[in-house]
């Protein structure tokens, strides 16, 4: 389900269009605004949360959340001309026609506009017809609100008379097109296929001066509101004019439906429908700022890109030149041991094996982390380790820790050991007393194991490749 915004003169209209069923209008009712048209460029906040509330009656009532909105839009502040200038004219030359032939005319302020314009085909003068509109910003700004409070997406902003002249065949045949709506009617002047001006009348088109108008013009194509008395009043002042049944819930089906072009730099393609909103994101200061840093992103990034792949050739090329250099000199070595010095993973094979042929049992760990190979020794003399830095071997090594360690060894030492007497050997002096016949048997020597204080030193080296 769709919601329909149709802004008039005094008031709008809500409608709730269903995609499928017979019924496609589920919801269709106007609202009157109590606000004067010249200031409602001041008061668009109110206007939109007058409109956020009726939406959300809206939903109550149907039980349904809308989640998107297209906004049909026309009042006085809306100016349609048709302008003429030379083919080649700048975006600078059509905003100076349109101040000297519509703003000055119709004392309107600049500022309070958006310019949007759709070329016609150039003459053989070299000449083409702008179809020139001035859409006011409040417009703008009262959607940006519905958007954010209540919480909807708007798919497209399109000007009535644009929808007719557009999903209305065979336009030659009229002279001008006339949407009847609750309180005014827009009317649309045609030249031949084209759109000379449009214009929105109020409850006054009545007069018989606006009606003898018409009827001394042409043919003239009436559809809108049947339901209004001022319509059946008018259709019965017109001499020469058709009706056209339905157009509403038509309309409303071929805009969900429409796929064509909007309008992109003030060109469209010919008959092609102009989305204000659109346009109003694209003439943001803040949107072209964006765009042209996602245009700077975009090129920094092919740049980037094609840098990395004339690297990656770069680098493909000297693998191979390495690859054919590597065959080459393996194919002359053919008589001798080949030499592997490398393991998968960068290790200097054959010069761990002459290190650990160096250092021997002294290593008790050989570790390799990335590109360095780590190595523990057990020394017993702290000397040593000044003579691994003179060794060539170990130019590219450098100590990361050196750590003392001391514990005890069993050592077998001798020592005298006095004898026990023997009676047997023993002999008498004259006064009696005990000699050893053998002074140096008095002493013997024994061996005997004691425990004796040691240290080592645990050095880790760590060797660059």
């Amino acid at each position: 389900m769709v919601l329909f915004i149709g802004v008039e003169t005094r008031g709008y209209r809500l409608t709730a269009y269903s995609r499928s069923g017979e019924s496609a209008i589920l919801f269709d009712q106007y609202y009157p605004l109590d606000i004067d048209m010249g200031s409602m460029f001041d008061k668009e906040n109110e206007i939109a949360y007058k409109l956020c509330e009726d939406i959300a009656f809206i939903e109550k009532k149907l039980g349904v959340k809308f989640k998107c909105f297209y906004m049909l839009c026309q009042n006085n502040h809306l100016v349609v001309r048709k302008i003429e200038v030379l083919k080649d004219s700048k975006r600078k030359d059509i905003d100076l026609v349109v101040d000297i032939e519509i703003m000055e005319l119709l004392n309107l302020n600049k500022d309070r506009y958006r310019l949007i314009y759709k070329r016609g085909q150039v003459d053989e003068n070299d000449m083409v017809y702008l179809e020139v509109c001035l859409f006011p910003n409040y417009l703008y700004s009262i959607v940006r609100a519905i958007e954010k409070n209540a919480k909807l997406r708007c798919k497209a902003i399109y000007s009535n008379y644009q929808l007719a002249s557009h999903f209305i065949e065979a336009k030659d045949n009229y002279f001008a097109l006339m949407e009847v709506r609750e309180e005014d009617l827009v009317l649309t002047i045609l030249e031949g296929d084209s759109i000379k001006s449009s214009i929105v009348v109020d409850q006054s088109y009545r007069d018989e001066n606006f009606i003898a108008y018409l009827n001394s013009q042409g043919r003239i194509l009436v559809f809108g509101d049947y339901r209004g008395q001022r319509f059946k009043d008018l259709i019965g002042s017109l001499t020469n004019m058709e009706t056209l049944d339905d157009y509403r819930p038509n309309i409303y089906g071929k805009i969900l439906a429409y796929k064509g072009q909007s309008l992109i730099g003030g060109k469209s393609k010919k008959g092609g429908l102009v989305d204000h909103y659109l346009e109003s994101v694209r003439g943001s200061r803040l949107n072209i700022y964006m765009m042209r840093f996602m245009v700077l992103v975009l090129v920094l990034f092919i740049l980037m890109g094609v840098r990395t792949l004339m690297d990656k050739r770069s680098l493909y090329r000297e693998l191979e030149e390495a690859r054919s250099q590597s065959i080459s000199r393996e194919a002359s070595r053919t008589d001798r041991p080949k030499k592997i010095d490398k393991n998968i993973y960068g290790l200097d094979i054959i010069k761990v094996y002459e290190i650990h042929k160096k250092l021997g049992n002294t290593v008790k760990k050989m570790d390799y982390d990335k590109d360095r190979l780590l190595v523990d020794l057990e020394l017993d003399d702290r000397s040593k380790v000044s003579g691994l830095r003179n060794d060539k071997l170990f130019d590219k090594a450098s100590i990361l820790s050196i750590s003392k360690l001391e514990y005890y060894v069993e050592k077998e030492v001798e020592r005298k050991k006095e004898r026990k007497p023997d009676p047997g050997q023993d002999s008498q002096d004259q006064d009696g007393q005990n000699i050893n016949t053998k002074l140096e048997d008095k002493y013997e020597i024994v061996k005997e194991k004691v425990k004796k204080k040691a240290y080592k030193y645990l050095v880790k080296l760590e060797i660059r490749n």
